[in-house]
């Protein structure tokens, strides 16, 4: 596989009456994650509107190319991370996948 940057997109949905928790325990999340070297940026989005089947939130984790986004998957920041304390129970994993970079445009 070339050596391109590459995106891991999560979607998820808070557990109903739980946003605050769920956001609290994102944020901590994360912060263990960000101990693995390879993830080089992270993103959360919030949906705009009402739309339920479109997920709640999506988290867009940056890797520089697809060696590091395996090593991630097996990492021990990884699985401490999915431990985080505070995990509120019925939080919704809509999908996630993956995306190597084809081409960036930046305005100057």
């Amino acid at each position: 596989m070339p050596d391109k940057p590459i995106i891991n997109i999560m979607a998820q949905d808070a557990p109903p009456g739980k946003e605050e928790q769920y956001n609290e325990w994102t944020n901590k999340h994360l912060d263990v994650l960000f101990k693995f070297k390879g993830i080089k940026k992270a993103e959360r989005y919030k949906r705009i509107g009402t739309d339920e089947k479109v997920p709640q939130y999506i988290g867009v984790y940056y890797f520089d190319n697809f060696k590091d986004f395996e090593e991630y998957n097996k990492s021990p920041e990884l699985a401490a991370a999915i431990k985080t304390e505070g995990r509120p129970e019925g939080i919704v994993v809509k999908w996630r996948a993956q995306f190597e970079l084809i081409k960036r445009w930046e305005k100057k």
